[in-house]
Parts: structure tokens; sequence; C-alpha cells
């Protein structure tokens, strides 16, 4: 299979205008400078995203959950003890 042939066949069918993730810029926050890595998963009927943080000082974890795909990660219920 050609290289065009390949990209269409993988394709993501949806696209949005505008970034799924992007940092806080909140002063403190874990998240406040960068963010990268997100990995999507679904387990018992919610959404779950994994993510990594950078502060200027070093990088941590996040974990965000929803119940839908289309909540940022702002609105998502945080789970307890993880900044998200």
């Amino acid at each position: 299979m050609d290289a065009p042939a390949l990209a269409e066949k993988v394709r993501t069918p949806h696209k949005l205008n505008r970034l799924v993730l992007a940092p806080s810029y909140q002063t403190g926050r874990f998240d406040s400078h960068a963010v990268d890595g997100p990995f999507l998963f679904h387990r018992r009927g919610r959404y779950y995203m994994t993510f990594i943080g950078w502060d200027k000082i070093g990088y941590r974890s996040g974990l965000a959950s929803s119940q839908g795909t289309s909540s940022s990660r702002g609105g998502a219920d945080s789970t307890p003890g993880v900044q998200a």
C-alpha cells in the first residue's frame, strides 16, 4: 500500500479546530507551562486521560476523567490526590 492510501485509511474521522490539550497558564499549577503525552481510555462508563505537565521545575503526571469525550480538562472531574 502506498503512503497516501495508508494515510487515508488511518486518518481520524473527527477533527477539532482547537487544541485537545493545552497548558493551564496558571501560576503554581503543575501544568502551567506545557502539557504532553495525552493517553485516552474508556473504563466502566467513564473516559480517562493521562497526561504530563511541566511547570519549569519538573514533570508530573495528571489524570482527568469525564462522562463524555468532549469535556475540557478544566471541566473534567479530577481523581482525588491528582492535579488535573
